[in-house]
């Protein structure tokens, strides 16, 4: 994947404040509800990358943009202690 340079006066798909994400679970609607009122111009909505395509990427040492390895639904994270004496 090439990188972005400069489009439309945005340098780093990371920090600019003009870029927001939309988590997939809310939808299309929620893409369209965002650009409809106005705060958004534009959305895009991506399908989900590959197993294949995300291997390559790792192997070819490549760069995927933010969001991009966004899970749903959350793994929960926790600490589970079990005691191995009867």
């Amino acid at each position: 994947m090439m990188p972005i340079s400069n489009i439309n006066g945005i340098d780093d798909l990371r920090t600019n404040k003009r870029i927001g994400f939309v988590p997939g679970v809310k939808g299309m609607e929620e893409l369209k509800a965002q650009v409809d009122s106005g705060k958004y111009k534009i959305a895009f909505g991506l399908f989900p990358v590959s197993m294949t395509e995300l291997k390559h990427i790792a192997d070819t040492n490549g760069i995927m943009p933010p969001k991009t390895t966004w899970v749903e639904p959350k793994i929960r994270s926790g600490l589970v202690v079990y005691s191995l004496e009867d």
